[in-house]
């Protein structure tokens, strides 16, 4: 009845097993959507929910083993969808889906059809196992009512273990699936930095083709050409040469597509610190034809990471400071002494900074002294922001 397990782990291997087909290959799934495997809608291997469209089977989850998927789906198939997270704990065996299986078909986004959202599920997720616990108690001991339903109240049972907390930031939700699915499923840790990464790099990975050399008609490629790349270092890998140095061999990944990156000794010296697997990286190097491998590759000369990025190639950070939409008239000497505080931890940066302030009848925009430049780091960014109205602090290049 079931597909099997195993042949869920083609999907790494360039191949996409579906329940009841035949594999698709990489051409294919190109133009295909794969939606988070889901526990109304899932089987073990991947499956078409329409032509366009295929549901990530629960057999590719790491962390949950086959005895539970077998109840699971066996469960689901005798007595209809789940409906929420305690109606899921208390129709299948804790013995075998226990709380480490649970978390992680949270993490993958396979419950999301039983909470607002995934951080709320793992909150909630404490009070709906011992609730379904004292359920199976109960009815091992006969204590049900006359007719044969639950001891406690119907309303008791739907509400008492919810737990309603803002869902996880994107980084979390996205290093959650990369631990239990082996990939980033809802989206790229690179799709908040686009626009910003636009401003300082040449193009995508995917458009590389379109400035590197071009074909001489002979097969023979010109001179590798200067660019500028970001991605996200999903590999890592380091040989020695022939004359006894280190050759770092590294992949990019900016979700459109993915580039080989070599670094010889003078230049890992210099910033070998920043080859950190799942770390977003700006390439500047040498692009060019790699005829043993039949794709490009670029000769690294300088990294950095997007701090070290927006401090080299933006002109300032700008904070605007628009008095009628601060809440609560935030505004004069607390004004300045919050946002003192918060620049006061990133000083001896890099980085100008630039106030500017909107007192409704009155504008100035001032740049601070050079004792005032900061590191932009993201945590500065956010709590400027969490300070400020939505787009009110951008780095300007």
């Amino acid at each position: 009845m079931l597909c099997n397990r195993h042949t869920c782990r083609e999907f790494r291997q360039g191949e996409l097993p579906l329940h009841g087909q035949e594999p698709l290959g990489l051409e294919e799934l190109q133009d295909l959507e794969v939606r988070p495997p889901d526990i109304n809608a899932s089987v073990y291997q991947f499956s078409v929910h329409d032509p366009k469209t295929v549901i990530y089977g629960l057999g590719a989850i790491k962390g949950v083993g086959g005895a539970a998927l077998d109840g699971i789906i066996e469960e689901r198939e005798a007595n209809g969808p789940f409906e929420d997270l305690y109606d899921f704990c208390k129709r299948n065996d804790t013995r075998k889906v226990n709380r480490r299986v649970m978390e992680a078909l949270i993490k993958a986004g396979a419950l999301d059809a039983l909470g607002s959202n995934r951080a709320s599920l793992m909150a909630s997720l404490n009070n709906a196992m011992q609730l379904a616990d004292q359920h199976h108690a109960d009815a091992q001991a006969g204590q049900n009512d006359l007719f044969g339903g639950d001891a406690a109240a119907p309303e008791q049972q739907t509400t008492v273990h919810v737990v309603e907390v803002d869902d996880w930031e994107d980084d979390q939700r996205l290093f959650n699936e990369k631990e239990t699915l082996g990939l980033y499923l809802t989206g790229h840790p690179i799709d908040k930095y686009e626009a910003e990464l636009r401003q300082f790099t040449d193009c995508s990975l995917a458009d590389v083709a379109s400035i590197a050399p071009a074909d001489s008609g002979n097969g023979y490629r010109q001179r590798g050409k200067q660019c500028r790349l970001a991605g996200l270092m999903v590999s890592l890998r380091v040989r020695k040469t022939a004359r006894g140095g280190k050759m770092v061999t590294a992949v990019l990944d900016d979700r459109t597509a993915r580039i080989e990156m070599t670094i010889f000794d003078d230049v890992n010296e210099q910033y070998g610190h920043l080859l950190q697997k799942d770390k977003l990286l700006i390439v500047e190097g040498t692009v060019s034809w790699d005829d043993f491998n039949g794709s490009y590759n670029i000769r690294a000369q300088k990294v950095y990471d997007i701090t070290q990025a927006r401090e080299h190639f933006s002109r300032c950070l700008e904070i605007n400071v628009d008095k009628s939409r601060i809440n609560g008239g935030w505004s004069g000497p607390g004004m300045v002494q919050e946002l003192t505080g918060v620049l006061q931890t990133y000083r001896e940066g890099g980085c100008p900074v630039c106030v500017s302030y909107n007192s409704g009848s009155e504008y100035s925009r001032m740049m601070l002294g050079d004792e005032w430049r900061v590191q932009p780091t993201d945590e500065l960014l956010n709590r400027l922001e969490g300070l400020l109205s939505d787009g009110m602090v951008r780095m300007v290049y």
